[in-house]
């Protein structure tokens, strides 16, 4: 029997895990999925120059037949009261959280499950109360419980960029033109083009911009060229966990032999491709998973798996410390403890737990 699973989001565009997440679970034929709206970014091209990235990738591209009638709040409420849904999910809790005390009071924690795909990494007070997941995971947070999760393609987003570049059979150079490093470089404007740069080469750059995990990453893969990873090393333990490293390892070991060895790397040609094969079974892997191996063994369980969650205020306040001294750290590229790293983290930390408490009493008095 097919698990029955409420989505909460926003009527406008969340954020792009919030987004990921909603497309796979409508489309996933696997779990009888409803959501409390079905916004028209998803449906229509109209009008997507104002969501972030123009719109490229994850927008308009899902068929009307996917739409269903919402429920109103009213049957939302009765529903949740009767045990209806198995799962209630919150693809980016940060900015709407309609219904979540009443779930989290009726259904318990581990069947609220809650995602936080925000840049920074802080976690929220619905983490009390819930099973919660977040992008950028510090290694104290996920000590106290709370779950890794990334970005991902869903599979239908997969095979439009495929589509796309089906007709590109040549590669023209090591690098693709659009470069994260230079912003002059982000000129496509529309989707084909953007996508058809990167199939031409054998290479696309990405680093960490305001995030470790980025819709970059993916979107190189899924355009048929294989990522360029700068400052591997550095990347956070438990921040894209599921990312196959060792696999990126070689690659930019790879990229090197090219470029050390221009215009002659026919040598390392079999490599490449091996490489691109392994990386595409990955994506569409990650996929499957819904961006975390931990949501999609929680999404299967027979039974409801235990809360490991570990987090009261205390905690609470100790995670968000340590989150913005290590955001801080890593968009300003110290590595050492820096007092002035340490009192703008602490400022940062008062901000965000005012700011979260003032959103709670306003939401929930």
């Amino acid at each position: 029997m097919k698990k029955k699973i409420l989505l909460m989001t926003g009527s406008k565009s969340a954020e792009y895990l919030a987004d990921m997440l909603w497309i796979n679970f409508i489309t996933d034929k696997n779990f009888h999925c409803v959501s409390n709206v079905y916004p028209s970014h998803f449906f229509s091209k109209e009008n997507l120059d104002g969501l972030a990235g123009k719109g490229f990738t994850l927008y308009g591209k899902l068929s009307q037949k996917y739409i269903k009638s919402c429920p109103t709040l009213q049957q939302i409420r009765f529903l949740i009261k009767s045990n209806y849904f198995d799962y209630v999910v919150y693809p980016s809790v940060r900015r709407f959280d309609s219904c979540f005390k009443l779930c989290s009071t009726l259904m318990g924690k581990n069947r609220v499950i809650v995602v936080d795909g925000e840049d920074d990494k802080n976690i929220s007070w619905h983490s009390i109360y819930s099973s919660y997941y977040k992008r950028e995971l510090t290694e104290k947070a996920y000590s106290f419980g709370i779950n890794p999760i990334s970005y991902f393609l869903p599979e239908i987003i997969i095979n439009d960029i495929k589509l796309s570049t089906k007709s590109i059979n040549r590669k023209k150079l090591i690098l693709a033109p659009c470069d994260p490093r230079n912003k002059k470089t982000y000129i496509y404007s529309n989707e084909d083009s953007y996508y058809r740069q990167y199939k031409e080469s054998y290479f696309g750059y990405t680093m960490l911009k305001s995030g470790w995990d980025c819709l970059r990453h993916y979107e190189i893969i899924a355009s048929g060229a294989l990522p360029y990873f700068k400052n591997l090393r550095k990347i956070p333990k438990f921040t894209l966990k599921n990312y196959p490293r060792k696999l990126q390892k070689k690659t930019n070991s790879l990229y090197y032999n090219f470029r050390k060895n221009v215009p002659n790397f026919q040598p390392y040609i079999n490599d490449y491709n091996l490489l691109q094969k392994e990386f595409e079974n990955w994506l569409l892997e990650s996929s499957k998973d819904f961006g975390s191996k931990e949501l999609k063994s929680q999404l299967i369980a027979k039974h409801n798996i235990s809360e490991n969650s570990k987090i009261n205020l205390f905690s609470l306040i100790l995670i968000n410390f340590n989150s913005n001294f290590e955001y801080l750290k890593e968009q300003n590229n110290v590595e050492n403890i820096n007092i002035k790293i340490i009192f703008k983290s602490i400022k940062q930390t008062l901000k965000f737990l005012i700011a979260i408490y003032l959103r709670y009493k306003i939401e929930y008095r």
